[in-house]
């Protein structure tokens, strides 16, 4: 789901705030052992980020995440992702930060609660098992909180959630 603008985010307890990292949007597919990193547009990414096989190591299933390249630091910086994904800087390794689960094993969880789906995400301690290569999101209830944070680091913004599905996503705060 695309993103749309918002100025402030909402308030409330359905809802939890994540960072919107300066990186490019992926999904990432292990299945039997084989990794498939897709863009938005369907364009496979596989052969340029050899550095995310280690995503083999989780087993079967489908991340949804964003690709950040992080300059000395420590920030997302989407310039030196864009060099490094054109094949100027092959020498930049590039990190996936999942945000969300669509299918663990043979279980679709598309229709199941954020929370439910996030539960099962940090269950899976990608960030260990992948020596930081591939790491969660972070997240919060405190949107306000969330936005003067990113604010701070001249994020993109925020991502609000709703805990549970009901009608249209929320915007996105920058």
């Amino acid at each position: 789901m695309l993103l749309s603008s918002a100025p402030c985010p909402p308030a409330g307890d359905r809802w939890v705030h994540e960072p919107n990292l300066d990186g490019w949007r992926c999904i990432a597919q292990v299945q039997d052992g084989k990794v498939r990193l897709w863009a938005r547009e369907g364009l496979e990414w596989s052969p340029l980020l050899p550095e995310l096989s280690c995503l083999a190591d989780l087993g079967d299933l489908v991340l949804d995440g964003e690709l950040v390249a992080l300059s000395p630091d420590g920030r997302a910086d989407f310039d030196l992702l864009s060099t490094r994904m054109t094949g100027t800087a092959t020498d930049l390794s590039v990190c996936l930060y999942a945000f969300d689960i669509l299918r663990l094993g043979e279980h679709e969880l598309v229709q199941t609660t954020w929370a439910d789906r996030r539960e099962a995400l940090d269950a899976l301690d990608v960030g260990g098992r992948t020596a930081g290569q591939v790491r969660t999101t972070i997240w919060t209830t405190d949107g306000s909180a969330m936005h003067r944070a990113s604010a701070e680091v001249e994020a993109e913004g925020t991502v609000p959630k709703r805990l549970r599905p009901t009608g249209p996503a929320a915007p996105v705060t920058g």
